[in-house]
């Protein structure tokens, strides 16, 4: 019976799980920083998020469906029509990012969406979900440094 024998090859970790963890962490980041959504992500959007890295949709495409769907939600026929409630899932955007898979979006629009939509965040309940009650009057209120939002830094 022989004994075994070492390898020199040595194997080196794959670099997806780094990859898939940066692409996870940078679209639940853009995901929690629109309007209308949770301060926290939970496991079935994380679970939501490693699907869509999967299915290797470009980042680009998925951070454009969340402005598209953003904008479309505040623009309201009747401008008297009740407040819709609160986004709760990353799911509800998969219908828009599969719009965007067969009908993508040009750079132009997509920095007019991150225009109209990002500066509508309501930083009063940014500062609360930060600090629990924090209120800040609207003149003296600054975006804090976290909210810089970094579309496209996956690469």
């Amino acid at each position: 019976m022989r004994s075994p024998v070492a390898s020199n090859k040595t194997t080196r970790p794959s670099p997806l799980p780094g990859r898939r963890h940066h692409y996870i962490q940078t679209l639940l980041r853009s995901y929690r920083q629109l309007p209308h959504t949770p301060a926290r992500c939970h496991a079935q959007d994380r679970q939501c998020a490693g699907k869509l890295f999967e299915r290797a949709i470009p980042l680009q495409t998925v951070q454009a469906a969340l402005l598209l769907a953003s904008a479309r939600r505040s623009i309201r026929p009747k401008p008297d029509d009740p407040p819709l409630a609160p986004i709760r899932s990353l799911a509800y955007f998969l219908p828009v990012i599969e719009e965007l898979l067969c009908q993508p979006l040009s750079d132009g629009y997509i920095a007019y969406l991150r225009a109209k939509v990002l500066p509508t965040r309501d930083l009063l309940t940014t500062t609360s979900r930060q600090s629990g009650s924090q209120t800040t009057p609207p003149a003296t209120r600054k975006t804090p440094p976290q909210l810089e939002f970094k579309w496209n830094d996956y690469r």
